[in-house]
């Protein structure tokens, strides 16, 4: 039997999932609508030499605005993401990332989230899931 769910975890996310070996295993801590996730980037996530790229870091803040989601309405999906890129984000560097989340109505939450490295805000991002439930 087929399980055409797109909610099932099997601990292979890209960003979290303790069983991908390519993924970025980041600790997450979500409850009451928010997260807070603390990561130290690599030079295997760089773009140009020293700056974690885009992509990653829009990753990042996806997962933290998600965690909060499912802390608040169980699994969700990013519907939209919109990502504002201050200043570079550094590899070998720590950052932390905080999202909070609000639910818009029905099954739609919104979020936000703002990244942090060096006590500087580097980039923020707002986005709305779909909440299975």
């Amino acid at each position: 039997m087929c399980n055409s769910s797109p909610f099932v975890d099997d601990d292979f996310c890209f960003a979290c999932g303790p069983r991908n070996p390519a993924g970025l295993h980041l600790d997450i801590r979500a409850q009451g609508g928010t997260c807070e996730i603390s990561w130290t980037p690599g030079r295997e996530y760089q773009g140009y030499s020293g700056v974690l790229h885009g992509g990653i870091a829009s990753t990042v803040m996806d997962e933290a605005m998600a965690y909060s989601c499912i802390s608040l309405a169980g699994p969700c999906a990013t519907a939209e993401i919109s990502v504002r890129y201050r200043v570079p984000v550094l590899t070998g560097v720590p950052l932390v990332v905080r999202a909070t989340a609000s639910r818009i109505r029905g099954r739609v939450l919104g979020a936000e989230a703002e990244l942090t490295q060096e006590g500087q805000v580097r980039c923020t991002a707002s986005a709305r899931f779909i909440s299975s439930q």
